[in-house]
């Protein structure tokens, strides 16, 4: 039987949210004492559906962990759509860069389902990334890690199929999440930088060639090495649906 902690009707409690914290990769390294502290001065907010977070040009003054549910991190387009950069689910964090500087948010910050982020202040987390070198460490690859990803989607933008850039999307998230990715068809849509019509057609061909199922909620990747030699191979032996337009 599964005996996790899981979190109360009225939010997570304690054990729920020090649970979550030794989850993450960047307090692996700190023991349950300190982690303890960090909660003890930290607050937990409940955010709904659709609400935003944080605006694009915000400062954030704390590390934020994700408790439950989902967070997209998106950016406004010229003509006023929000474009989906990355998504955030429990055990990730944010803010690591107003650790290092207080610049403004380059992304607006929203919760796609009901969410639970815990914000532990700058001043309190930051003695403890000056005597764990291994916390410096996750917090530099984290920022290295999605600096990265920003770089491929812009590059996938202008110069990748529609198919290509469903895949990359399907492989970026199972780096993350593994086999079972809790992902929507529109959040894959969006991820892709494309429309739901268009992500449905590839992953249903996807389906077809039995490289992924869909499940309630999400998708399983049943063939995970064809996926990314397809990707990794721009499409070429993938089922192969272009729309440039998309």
């Amino acid at each position: 039987m599964d005996r996790s902690p899981v979190p109360s009707r009225r939010g997570p409690n304690h054990e729920f949210a020090l649970s979550v914290l030794r989850q993450t990769r960047v307090f692996a390294s700190i023991g349950d004492a300190a982690l303890t502290h960090l909660l003890s001065m930290a607050t937990t907010q409940r955010y709904g559906k659709d609400e935003f977070l944080f605006i694009e040009g915000d400062v954030l003054n704390a590390y934020h962990v994700i408790l439950r549910g989902k967070i997209r991190a998106c950016k406004q387009s010229p003509s006023g759509k929000q474009l989906t950069i990355m998504l955030l689910h429990a055990t990730d964090t944010f803010g690591d860069v107003a650790l290092v500087d207080s610049e403004p948010l380059c992304v607006s910050l929203q919760a796609t389902v009901e969410s639970w982020v815990t914000a532990i202040p700058r001043n309190t987390i930051l003695p403890y990334i000056r005597q764990n070198p291994l916390v410096s460490w996750e917090i530099a690859a984290t920022i290295g890690r999605r600096f990265k990803l920003i770089q491929e989607r812009l590059l996938d933008s202008i110069t990748a199929e529609v198919s290509v850039r469903i895949m990359r999307a399907l492989e970026t998230s199972y780096q993350h999440y593994g086999m079972v990715l809790p992902l929507t068809r529109q959040e894959i849509a969006d991820l892709a930088g494309t429309t739901r019509e268009s992500a449905t057609k590839v992953l249903c061909q996807l389906q077809a060639s039995g490289v992924i199922r869909s499940v309630r909620g999400g998708v399983v990747l049943s063939d995970e090495h064809t996926l990314l030699r397809w990707q990794r191979s721009n499409g070429h032996g993938a089922p192969c649906y272009s729309d440039h337009a998309s």
